[in-house]
């Protein structure tokens, strides 16, 4: 069994399988009504990489059948990531200053907005772009999902790993620092436990468990292929140091 993040074992290698999105038709669908409403505070974190600079979608919000209102984090055809929330027209675009982000290398991503009108980007625990003008979207409880724009295009090829959701607070500076953890994943349930209602690794292709008492579990769904992560250096982490199996 590849999925749910399990340790196993090929031949004489112990990793873990995870899910590769081909970018084509693979996405995860998180949940059907999102946590994220209203105009209040919300953070969004999670790891990412991808090859191409193009415009398409590590996640988003949105009704399947209208892109009124929505949010999303996007990659940019400079290589860069974008923040953005939408309303009839882009209300707020956060654009990342960083354009040397698709080489392949996996990289920490946070969105921040907090009840200032402010929308905030971090990659790899550093500010990278913000926005202060417009408003504060009025967000909606529809489908969240990963790897595509819930309208059924922008497919990433990529992947996604340790995925958060904090949809009634703006972590801080300090509290973004600390989830980067130099470059080391960094349990999400150990920054503000309490406020955290969201937190998914990637699983493989079988059900990503959320590690939250929501239980919102996330479907795969296309034709996604397992990419394998053999242990690391250190005992019970992969590669990339995330862990072989649930903590």
């Amino acid at each position: 069994d590849t999925g749910n993040n399990e340790v196993y074992q090929t031949g004489l290698v112990i990793g873990r399988g995870t899910m590769n999105f081909d970018g084509v038709n693979d996405y995860v669908d998180l949940m059907s009504e999102s946590l994220i409403t209203g105009t209040g505070d919300f953070t969004v974190s999670c790891w990412a990489s991808w090859v191409e600079a193009v415009n398409n979608a590590i996640w988003n919000q949105r009704d399947t059948s209208s892109a009124n209102p929505s949010c999303g984090l996007y990659i940019r055809t400079t290589g860069g990531v974008r923040f953005e929330t939408y309303n009839g027209g882009y209300e707020q675009v956060a654009t990342g200053a960083n354009t040397n982000l698709n080489t392949g290398g996996l990289h920490h991503i946070v969105c921040v907005r907090d009840g200032t009108n402010s929308i905030k980007l971090y990659v790899n625990g550093v500010l990278d772009g913000s926005d202060t003008g417009g408003n504060n979207v009025s967000l909606t409880a529809v489908d969240f999902q990963l790897g595509r724009n819930t309208g059924g295009s922008g497919y990433l090829e990529g992947f996604i790993d340790e995925f958060a959701m904090w949809p009634d607070i703006a972590l801080s500076a300090s509290e973004i620092r600390t989830l980067y953890n130099n470059g080391i994943p960094y349990d999400a349930t150990n920054v503000q436990s309490d406020n955290l209602q969201g937190y998914w690794r990637n699983d493989g292709v079988g059900i990503w468990d959320d590690r939250t008492t929501n239980d919102n579990d996330g479907t795969p769904s296309g034709s996604p292929s397992v990419l394998f992560f053999p242990e690391g250096s250190t005992a019970g982490e992969d590669i990339l140091s995330f862990p072989l199996a649930d903590t």
